[in-house]
């Protein structure tokens, strides 16, 4: 979490929490209100304030405000990358790198990595 968000905690841990504003659809892309958010430093600042919490939810933490992430899929959206050693790997949508220790297949023949 950034140092400037965990200050603004410090100084307002009581700030509100905030539904229906923010999403991230099946390919790993944020949402704000339904469209689409393309300001490259804003997406940087959501993945790095981006996790889940003790329910369960996952939110993005905006200063001394929890916004709550609607998921289309699953929190976390992973895309293969292929180092020069030709072992596949996967990076997540919020730029880490992905640990695998399981693969599934949905219903509707997506991909899901445990």
């Amino acid at each position: 979490m950034d140092e400037r968000v965990t200050n603004a905690l410090a100084q307002w841990p009581n700030g509100p929490d905030v539904h229906g504003w923010l999403s991230l659809d099946r390919r790993g892309r944020w949402r704000l209100r339904g469209e689409f958010i393309s300001n490259q430093k804003l997406i940087a600042f959501i993945n790095r304030n981006y996790a889940g919490q003790a329910n369960g939810a996952y939110a993005f933490q905006n200063g001394p405000q929890r916004v709550f992430v609607a998921l289309e899929a699953t929190p976390w959206i992973a895309r293969p990358i292929h180092p020069a050693d030709t072992e596949l790997n996967f990076v997540l949508h919020t730029g880490q790198t992905a640990e695998v220790s399981g693969v599934f297949l949905s219903p509707d023949g997506e991909l899901i990595l445990q």
